[in-house]
């Protein structure tokens, strides 16, 4: 053990050195603490003077020899009894100063004690939970719209559609609605204050003298009367107007009027949807970067904290070392007083037992009083010796269970730096390193679905192009077939125009026949209604002249008598139109 005077040096030495690196900490304690330092114990003012203290302190003596030195300090001394007393005086106050020492080097940790632990507690769990409530906070609401997007998606063209067409509809129903909302607030004024200027008018009307009989002294004037009643009327009237305005507004000034919708199953997805289009781009654009804002301060926070930690757990490990090395200094001296409070007991119990009564010869009174005399103030020595040997044994049993504690102390001050310092190089790097990825992720579904609705819009617009193209497609082969209806249809018209012609042919045939038939008896029938009229002009002059035999039906001529010539110039001649 021959470091055990130079372990209490380097304890203090190390104790210093970590008051050098909290200097600035020490700086704000109080006055008073400055004055505890400076105070200087009067009772070990000359310890470097006490026999144990220049043995133990003596960096020439090894810890074999400091034991030999201190066993024989400690040995009783028969013929120096006095001497023997102040020895074990000396040992005992060597002792205290070695407790004192114990509690002042403690005390000196104490105050290097990390005071801002609590405070660092307080700010990691504040700042780093604080900002993973942010990054949320920034995340959900970009997350719950690709989760909306994606899941109308599935649902196919015409619901994304649908949602959409219901949304901008929803748009300008609420556009109207805020129209309305402003007209019926503007109408409700515009009564209001036609109500108060009927109720002025009323007022004037019932209480001006000029609408009074009698000087203004009677009652009221029939016409303020008549007047008054009427705007009584149209108080009513525009009471009824304001009330029934007034439910208007109200039912106007609630947007959650419910609409009709096509796809109430999807409600929440259709409100974010439609939060998603009623941002413009540069917010959506602004969303993002908060949302990006607060992963860097969240790994920025991460850093600065746990880099914070570190360093408190830095300043506690070398306020572990110098509590080790006190605790080994200290061990160092008590093994040696101990051994060596053992050695001198042996050999005070031997000095002890040469004053034993001799077992032959007789010893005068005198030689007994002293003999006994040296025999009791050994014993006293051993007895007060003993004493001291089992506080020596106490405090190094406490010390050694000190040193277990400490060497607890620095094995999980020990593990808990590798963690922290672990945590502060790859755990932060993994988290940032895992953050990148989420907001990689969060942008390239963004673009996924992106991707993934135009695709579905042009495939909608595609099946409805080809909607329209199928139908015009249907529509011409229908005009096709109506054309083909047409030429069946005409060559049917065709088929039964020439049917009709046919008939119409030999019914004109028939007829032309009947006609040639008719015009053949109606030219006889002509002819003998001819002679017939020529004989009915004949009458008079054949009866005058002897008329000749007239010719019966049967066909045999008549013979007629000559007719008178006529006399050139009188009356027309109609004759010719019979030759």
């Amino acid at each position: 053990m021959a470091e055990a005077s130079t372990a209490m040096k380097k304890a203090q030495e190390i104790i210093g050195d970590v008051q050098g690196a909290t200097k600035r900490k020490a700086a704000a304690t109080t006055s008073t603490t400055v004055v505890e330092k400076a105070q200087v114990d009067e009772k070990y003012s000359d310890i470097d003077t006490n026999t144990f203290y220049k043995v133990v302190f003596n960096e020439k003596l090894d810890a074999m020899q400091k034991k030999q030195e201190i066993a024989k300090a400690l040995s009783f001394d028969p013929e120096d009894k006095t001497r023997s007393q102040e020895i074990l005086k000396e040992f005992v106050l060597f002792k205290e100063y070695l407790q004192n020492e114990r509690k002042r080097l403690a005390q000196e940790i104490i105050k290097l004690t990390d005071t801002g632990a609590f405070s660092e507690l307080q700010g990691v769990i504040e700042e780093l939970n604080g900002g993973i409530l942010e990054f949320d906070r920034q995340m959900t609401p970009l997350t719950e719209i690709i989760d909306a997007v994606y899941k109308l998606r599935l649902q196919g063209g015409e619901t994304v559609l649908g949602v959409f067409r219901e949304i901008k509809e929803d748009q300008a129903a609420e556009e109207d609605r805020i129209k309305k909302l402003a007209e019926s607030e503007n109408k409700l004024q515009d009564l209001q204050r036609r109500s108060e200027g009927v109720n002025g008018d009323l007022s004037v009307l019932k209480t001006s003298r000029s609408h009074r009989k009698w000087f203004g002294l009677g009652g009221l004037k029939d016409d303020a009367i008549r007047e008054i009643s009427s705007k009584e009327g149209e108080l009513t009237a525009l009471g009824g107007d304001v009330e029934a305005t007034v439910k208007q507004v109200e039912t106007l000034k609630d947007p959650n009027t419910a609409r009709a919708s096509e796809f109430a199953e999807f409600a929440a997805e259709k409100a974010k949807l439609r939060e998603l289009l009623d941002l413009t781009s540069e917010q959506h654009k602004a969303r993002q970067k908060g949302l990006v804002a607060s992963a860097q301060d969240f790994v920025n926070k991460s850093d600065n904290r746990v880099g914070n930690v570190v360093v408190h757990l830095d300043a506690m490990t070398g306020q572990i070392e110098g509590l080790s090395n006190v605790n080994n200094g200290m061990q160092s001296i008590y093994a040696i007083v101990s051994e060596a409070s053992k050695d001198a007991s042996d050999k005070n119990q031997t000095i002890r037992d040469g004053f034993l009564p001799p077992k032959e010869g007789a010893e005068s009174p005198i030689e007994q009083m002293q003999r006994e005399n040296k025999k009791q103030a050994a014993e006293e020595y051993i007895t007060a010796l003993d004493g001291s040997t089992v506080d020596t044994m106490k405090t190094y049993q406490d010390l050694t269970s000190q040193a277990i504690r400490i060497k607890q102390m620095k094995d999980a001050n020990r593990d808990q730096v590798a963690k922290t310092r672990e945590l502060h190089s790859s755990g932060i790097a993994g988290v940032a390193d895992r953050l990148s990825t989420v907001l990689q992720a969060v942008s390239a579904a963004a673009l996924n679905e992106s991707t993934e609705a135009a695709k579905m819009s042009i495939s909608t617009m595609n099946d409805k192009t080809n909607a329209v193209a199928m139908k015009e497609s249907i529509r011409t082969a229908m005009g096709v077939k109506d054309s083909a209806a047409g030429l069946a249809k005409a060559v049917d018209d065709l088929a039964a125009y020439g049917e009709v012609l046919r008939t119409s042919s030999e019914i004109t045939r028939e007829g032309v026949k009947e006609i040639k038939q008719g015009l053949s008896t109606l030219e006889d029938s002509i002819k003998k209604t001819k002679k017939d009229l020529q004989d009915a002009y004949a009458v008079n002059a054949e009866v005058a002249g002897g008329a000749p035999t007239v010719a019966t039906n049967d066909d045999k001529p008549v013979e007629r008598k000559a007719a008178a010539p006529k006399k050139e110039g009188v009356g027309a001649n109609f004759g010719q139109f019979n030759k």
